[in-house]
């Protein structure tokens, strides 16, 4: 019997939908990520700003193991690279 597993999974927090790959430990990240997310790119002005605020979250983004592999060109595995980079689009 084949199980079917969606690819993405959407996670809301704060009122925030995130929509990442479907793998355990999304939630401890973003809980970290969001309210930094909220509070840098809500309020840059410039954008210069908004790319120091992206640079930040991409900092945490590398230190989860289950994003930083979706940065990390050397830690992708072929399920990663199986991925569109535009998961860490901000909108």
């Amino acid at each position: 019997m084949n199980e079917c597993h969606p690819l993405h999974k959407k996670i809301v927090i704060h009122g925030h939908e995130w929509t990442v790959p479907n793998e355990p430990g999304w939630e401890e990240v973003l809980r970290v990520v969001e309210p930094i997310r909220h509070q840098l790119l809500s309020n840059c002005a410039t954008s210069h700003e908004c790319r120091l605020a992206t640079e930040q979250l991409r900092k945490i983004f590398l230190q989860y193991p289950v994003s930083s592999k979706y940065y990390d060109d050397s830690k992708q595995t072929d399920k990663a690279k199986d991925y569109p980079n535009s998961i860490f689009k901000w909108g």
